[in-house]
Formats: C-alpha cells, sequence, structure tokens
C-alpha cells in the first residue's frame, strides 16, 4: 500500500516523511513511535511496501546547493527560513552562528554601514539531529508553499527530545549496520580506525560520542 505523507525520493536515496518534514532511516520504529494513530496492520502493510528500499543516508550536499545555485525544493521535507554568508557557502537557521561564523571566518564587524554580512535564504535538511549529520542547502521554493517557515515545527521540547533521540537511534544503527557504505572522514582512513572497528558494535562507540 502506498500512503501520500511517505515519499520515497530514488535521486536522493531517501524516504521523507510529509508530515514530520525529514528523511527516516527506520520505517518500523519511525511509525512506531511518531504514528501510533495508524493501526497495526497498516504499520505492517507500510514496512513491507518498503522492505526492499535500504536504509541510507542521504548524500551530503552541505555547500553544494548554495544562494547561487539553489535546486528545486524537495518534495516533503521542511523549508526553513534561513541564512547564507556573502563570502562563502556558509548556510545556517542561527542568526547567532552566523554572526560568529562572520566575525571568525570574515573578519566582519558590526558596524552602522554593515550591519549585516548575510542574506536571507530558504533552506532544506534531509536530518535535523544529530548536528554532524544537518547538511542546509539553498532551495527554490514553489509559489504554494513560498509563505511556509517550519523552523519551530518540532514543537514543545519534550517533543524535541523524542524526536533527536529516535533520528540518534536510527543513524546509529545504520552506521552500525553498514558503516563501510558511509562516507568516512580523511583522518578516520590515515589512522585505520575503520579496520580496526571492524568487528565491533559501532552503536555503542558513536551512543558514548
Amino acid at each position: 500500500m502506498m500512503v501520500e505523507w511517505l515519499v520515497y525520493h530514488a535521486t536522493h536515496q531517501a524516504l521523507v516523511c510529509k508530515i514530520h518534514g525529514y528523511a527516516v532511516l527506520n520505517l518500523a520504529s519511525h511509525l512506531a513511535d511518531k504514528h501510533g494513530d495508524v493501526e497495526f496492520e497498516e504499520r505492517e502493510a507500510l514496512i513491507e511496501e518498503y522492505s526492499s528500499i535500504q536504509p541510507c543516508r542521504p548524500p551530503n550536499y552541505k555547500y553544494q546547493y548554495g544562494k547561487s545555485n539553489p535546486v528545486p525544493a524537495i518534495d516533503g521535507l521542511a523549508i526553513y527560513n534561513g541564512l547564507a554568508c556573502y563570502d562563502c557557502e556558509y548556510l545556517s537557521t542561527s542568526r547567532k552562528k552566523l554572526k560568529v561564523h562572520c566575525k571568525e571566518e570574515h573578519n566582519w564587524q558590526l558596524s552602522k554601514k554593515y550591519p549585516v554580512h548575510w542574506t536571507e535564504a530558504k533552506l532544506q535538511t534531509f536530518f535535523t539531529v544529530p548536528g554532524n549529520a544537518i547538511y542546509y542547502f539553498c532551495v527554490i521554493v514553489p509559489e504554494e508553499r513560498a509563505g511556509e517557515d517550519v523552523t519551530d515545527k518540532r514543537g514543545r521540547p519534550q517533543e524535541q527530545w523524542a524526536h533527536e533521540k529516535e533520528q540518534q537511534e536510527d543513524m546509529q544503527k545504520v552506521l552500525a549496520d553498514g558503516a563501510s557504505r558511509h562516507e568516512t572522514t580523511n583522518w578516520l582512513k590515515r589512522a585505520g580506525w575503520t579496520a580496526h572497528f571492524k568487528e565491533r558494535d559501532l552503536s555503542e562507540i558513536h551512543a558514548c560520542s
């Protein structure tokens, strides 16, 4: 069976929940934790329907699609009112982070002549947690979604905590089940840690990091 609030983007290797606005790595746990109103039989049917899709962390689009070359907004992903640095491709939804970035990287100082060092932009990201999985990219928003801003979509603190916990657990499962299929930093490659931890439970290691 198919539902309109789940969409798979083969190009990006991402299964997106349109209700929550982010990519799902573990459909079974997402349905159980976030869609309690869906009947058990329907959840099982959905899991079966998407069983052929391998959980995958979508491509890292950080710095690939900036203010000068935005891409069409990806259906289902939340759209954020964000900011783009004038001098480089740094993107963020936090004005505070942009100020720190501009001061440290570009020696910008607040002044009457230069009150800002950034421009507004519409952003998307496949994941909202953990921090190292957030890769914002600039998008072109269709007219019907032009007024959308879901920066505060996740609501109460306890809901945000549950959301973060879910995505962190899903990310750990993917890393533990197939770390060799995902990006590894140059430092890890040089140090040989990938081979060293080959037989270890990476989920425990990532939980402690």
